[in-house]
């Protein structure tokens, strides 16, 4: 006869790879992204994967900073990378929001500032949907040292390396996000034109050993 324990129901997810959801509920995960279907198809809204869960395989993966630091970049930037990556990298490229974004941001300048203006920016109008003029003020003063270290970067364009282009085009890209969040689409467009420009002249860079998908 079995006994009362052995009776009992046994729950498990498919590792600690489960959404957030699943994971709550514990129940097994069928880890369909972005939304998982044991979610979706019983009506329940999945609240996507941890940070960890979308790290791209094979990867040195990022670990976030211990403190976001008390200056307000460094804030931005802490929370992108522990909260906001997450959610953009259920809707789009994975691998981009959590890992080639933030390894430009600790590296170049333009991607850093583009990247505090934009967790900014996500953080005000997705997460709090709030109005706030000092808010407003940072996101301006970050896109302003951005384009100008970019702008500085492309005066020494032929000094430029491969990596150096791809994170201008990162940084050009986060200002495209920037601008469409802020419904700003005629500037969005602008970027969106710049960055075209720059593929069409760069070429090909993954022949160089580097690649990611952005536009």
């Amino acid at each position: 006869m079995k006994t009362k324990d052995s009776r009992k129901k046994r729950y498990a997810t498919k590792g600690k790879t489960g959404c957030i959801t699943c994971r709550i509920r514990r129940v097994r995960c069928d880890e369909d992204k972005p939304s998982c279907h044991r979610c979706t198809s019983t009506g329940r809204k999945c609240d996507g994967y941890d940070l960890a869960t979308l790290a791209p395989s094979g990867r040195l993966q990022l670990q976030p900073m211990v403190s976001g630091g008390s200056d307000p970049e460094s804030q931005a930037i802490y929370q992108f990378r522990t909260r906001i990556a997450t959610l953009i990298a259920s809707s789009f490229d994975a691998d981009f929001w959590t890992y080639d974004v933030l390894h430009k941001s600790d590296t170049y300048t333009p991607v850093r500032h583009a990247l505090a203006a934009l967790a900014s920016a996500y953080q005000k109008s997705i997460l709090l949907g709030i109005e706030s003029t000092s808010c407003d003020l940072f996101i301006f003063s970050q896109y302003q040292k951005a384009m100008k270290s970019l702008s500085t970067c492309f005066q020494e364009a032929k000094a430029l390396t491969t990596s150096g282009k791809l994170a201008a085009l990162v940084a050009n890209f986060l200002f495209t996000y920037l601008c469409s969040l802020q419904g700003l689409r005629k500037e969005a467009l602008v970027h969106l034109r710049n960055g075209l420009a720059l593929i069409h002249e760069w070429g090909d860079l993954s022949a160089h050993g580097q690649h990611m998908q952005i536009y």
